[in-house]
């Protein structure tokens, strides 16, 4: 879906014309993250409440991802790229540190 009169058509997170695609490209990446943080709590966490209290975000939050990528594919948008690899910057935490 490329247009060659609008230099940011090729990059679907700088799009404009769309805003549902731009929509997707905002929410993909953030609730990806969410996901990302909530697991490294879940996994580092010592407190059982917060840990518990995470496991039920965590359930929202996939379930988010999966309605919007099965409108992604029902809509035919296109699903964003982004990167995830040094989402959670506090590894180095673990237990009461964490929490």
């Amino acid at each position: 879906m490329a247009d060659s009169s609008n230099p940011n058509s090729s990059n679907p997170t700088v799009n404009g014309d769309n805003p549902n695609q731009d929509a997707i490209n905002n929410v993909v990446p953030k609730n990806t993250a969410e996901i990302i943080w909530i697991k490294a709590g879940i996994e580092n966490g010592k407190n059982k409440e917060l840990k518990a209290h995470a496991k039920m975000m965590l359930v929202d939050h996939e379930n988010l991802a999966l309605k919007i990528k099965k409108l992604i594919a029902k809509k035919s948008y296109i699903f964003p790229s982004f990167d995830t690899a040094n989402t959670v910057t506090i590894n180095d935490k673990k237990g009461a540190d964490w929490d």
